[in-house]
């Protein structure tokens, strides 16, 4: 099969979808955007996009480049990773089968901040054969944005669980960073922008520390980290690293003893993803503390929950947790054996090739 994967080079989701059916000895191209995306073993890579870009002018050529390289490569799929930056191009093209996988707030934030997003999306919707939903609230986001149900398949994100696995554990980089072996180290990975609810982080983490002395925790230096970082600097048990490379995301999360997070969308905004740092992080063995929302009610989570709106009881349950040793490696295996069970890539990307060979042996080619 001749699949054509459309997505950011550099992200480390695509590598790992152009991978894996490298891997399984399909035929791999991938069309991107990203003019920094490196070389692919065994995958051809064609770069649409502009060293100096103008946007209404980028777009127009992303979109004439895109359709040039479809019928170039021929393939007997395409796949778009984004129903926004490149499922509009895909969509473009005309060609069918189209398959394209929601990521992050591609029909969720953005379509509610954005007119010219939401009339967008829409379209390509409209054009869509079948969607990759990560839940059913996407589904729901997605069917108000006018996809039929019929289109939409519930995927989780997918993981690499030989790589992300509590094995990588790193006692030296433990003590790079300051961490000593009777520490409980807690890691959050979002950057710090509004959506992720970081107040709420702010708020809580002094709470936690002054709680339990033995609690460090990990925050990395993205988004508009400054003006926190200022506030918290009484609190030196607060580690801030820069922004982890992906390639040594894993040995960090395998190397902290929970994960904790505030990723709540304001005002009710369906159609975010909880992010592939979530099922990493169950893959390396992490207990998690997530927000209350409906996704994490599913029967492929198993975190602590609290209220976004209430920082005390964020605080109380990271205390709680690091002050519980064998409640976090009950947590933390059970994290572990759910995303071999729904998260591996064999499991998440071989769903994704029965629906390619159900698109072709229909007839839609």
């Amino acid at each position: 099969m001749k699949i054509c994967f459309l997505g950011d080079g550099c992200s480390p989701i695509i590598r790992s979808w152009v991978e894996y059916f490298v891997e399984q000895g399909e035929s791999v191209s991938l069309i991107t955007a990203n003019m920094a995306t490196p070389h692919f073993r065994f995958a051809d890579v064609y770069r649409v996009g502009d060293t100096n870009p103008k946007r209404i002018l980028t777009w127009l050529r992303i979109i004439r480049r895109t359709k040039r390289a479809i019928k170039l490569i021929r393939p007997d799929i395409i796949h778009a990773h984004s129903i926004y930056a490149y499922g509009i191009p895909a969509a473009m093209s005309g060609f069918h089968p189209f398959v394209g996988t929601q990521m992050g707030d591609d029909i969720g934030v953005l379509t509610y901040k954005s007119r010219t997003a939401r009339a967008a999306v829409k379209r390509v919707l409209r054009n869509i054969d079948v969607l990759f939903a990560k839940d059913i609230y996407a589904k729901q986001r997605a069917m108000q944005l006018g996809c039929p149900a019929s289109k939409v398949q519930i995927m989780t994100s997918a993981c690499d669980t030989d790589r992300f696995t509590p094995t990588e554990r790193s006692p030296a980089l433990r003590d790079s960073i300051g961490v000593g072996p009777g520490d409980v180290l807690a890691i959050f990975t979002r950057p710090f922008t509004d959506q992720y609810r970081v107040d709420t982080l702010e708020a809580a983490l002094p709470e936690a520390l002054d709680a339990v002395p033995e609690l460090k925790v990990i925050l990395l230096e993205r988004g508009d980290y400054q003006p926190v970082k200022a506030r918290l600097a009484p609190y030196k048990r607060i580690l801030w690293l820069p922004a982890i490379p992906h390639e040594q995301f894993h040995a960090f999360l395998a190397s902290a003893d929970m994960f904790i997070d505030t990723f709540v969308p304001r005002d009710g905004m369906l159609g975010h993803a909880h992010g592939t740092a979530v099922t990493e992080a169950m893959a390396s063995g992490l207990p998690l503390i997530l927000p209350d929302k409906p996704e994490f009610h599913f029967p492929w989570f198993n975190a602590v929950l609290y209220p976004i709106e209430d920082p005390t009881r964020f605080a109380m349950q990271i205390a709680r947790l690091a002050r519980d040793q064998p409640l976090r490696k009950k947590m933390g295996l059970e994290a572990r054996q759910l995303a071999v069970k729904y998260f591996d890539r064999s499991v998440v990307m071989g769903q994704a090739f029965h629906t390619y060979k159900a698109l072709l042996e229909s007839g839609m080619a």
